[in-house]
């Protein structure tokens, strides 16, 4: 099933969009992953019981830009961290704003809004990412990373509404999580209950 549903996803195809599809996988017991610069391609991938999200899932990221991630990789090895995969993919600004709050750079082991300190960093320093792979340099970027590191991450909530926006679905929740007082409620009854009240008035 997970193979199926990624081939389905990464080719747009089906009645549905792809937040049914991918509600769907969950349900299924399928895990669904993050997009990530070490380990995603450009389409959706299964393997057993787990989709990875593809780049191309990842709104207005422009396909020369997944294009060199995915070859630097495959030639240099994985990114070891934000500022390395800055300095061999040159990747701009903006592409790596998305690429950070969307999840797809978690395999750093920092929080998302160190990521994007750190970035902020690397724009203006140019030069410290030009050198990152000097000796001389080292010093200075672990230096950097430590000073700016924030150890509080974004909530749930606000991952679930970048998720929204970058994939036009939620990973990290699932929308009726955020209904819940209205769920619960007592004589609310959940839709597969339906056919025990054929006839009767429910909520």
């Amino acid at each position: 099933p997970a193979e199926f549903l990624a081939a389905v996803l990464s080719n747009g195809g089906g009645y549905y969009s792809p937040a049914v599809y991918i509600q769907e996988a969950k349900r299924k017991g399928i895990k669904i992953e993050l997009p990530s610069v070490n380990e995603s391609i450009a389409n959706y991938t299964g393997r057993d019981k787990v989709i990875i999200i593809g780049l191309m899932a990842i709104k207005n990221l422009p396909k020369t830009t997944i294009d060199i991630i995915i070859e630097e990789r495959s030639s240099g090895g994985l990114y070891k961290s934000l500022a390395d995969f800055l300095a061999r993919t040159q990747t701009g600004y903006e592409d790596a704003v998305k690429l950070i709050k969307c999840g797809a750079m978690d395999c750093f082991g920092e929080t998302r809004p160190t990521l994007m300190r750190l970035l902020d960093i690397y724009t203006k320093k140019r030069k410290i990412l030009e050198m990152h792979s000097s000796d001389l340099f080292f010093d200075e970027i672990y230096k950097t990373e430590v000073e700016l590191n924030c150890s509080i991450d974004y909530s749930d909530n606000e991952k679930c509404r970048i998720e929204l926006e970058m994939f036009d679905y939620m990973i990290t929740k699932h929308p009726l999580d955020f209904f819940e007082e209205w769920i619960n409620v007592q004589g609310v009854i959940s839709s597969i209950e339906m056919s025990k009240y054929n006839g009767k008035k429910v909520k």
